[in-house]
């Protein structure tokens, strides 16, 4: 028998998204869709989750990743970067956060982070379009 929840908490909210991912995404995977769930708003008794489905397997977060890419060519999203002694990936980009715009995924946990754009130019600028000094001798 599962888990029966009594309230909702941080804990049993993590466990009962897992749960609707893993029984929705299947079906929606084979209608050519893709299904995020989104933040979470809850009392002790009552919880809203945000869906998202779109057309074509690319979420809102990688959609935007694409446009921002396109204006900004000088950024290589094939790349796997080394950072702190973790590899990491880029998936995402949320223009609404001037901050941390750009999302990572950590390779080595699978967990997604927020990376300012100066640490991104970094980590996944494109090799040949890395500006050196005029008296590097380097």
């Amino acid at each position: 028998m599962k888990n029966k929840i009594e309230t909702f908490n941080k804990t049993n909210l993590s466990y009962l998204r897992k749960v609707i991912m893993d029984n929705l995404g299947v079906d929606i995977e084979d209608m050519g869709l893709t299904a995020e769930l989104g933040g979470a708003r809850y009392s002790s008794d009552h919880v809203e989750f945000k869906l998202n489905i779109t057309i074509g397997g690319k979420t809102k977060m990688e959609q935007d990743l694409d446009i921002e890419l396109s204006f900004n060519s000088n950024l290589d999203k094939d790349k796997v970067a080394e950072y702190n002694g973790s590899r990491y990936k880029l998936i995402g980009f949320k223009g609404a956060n001037r901050t941390y715009p750009f999302i990572v995924k950590n390779l080595d946990n699978n967990k997604p982070y927020k990376f300012p754009r100066d640490l991104i130019d970094r980590l996944f600028g494109k090799e040949d379009n890395i500006v050196r000094g005029a008296f590097n001798n380097g």
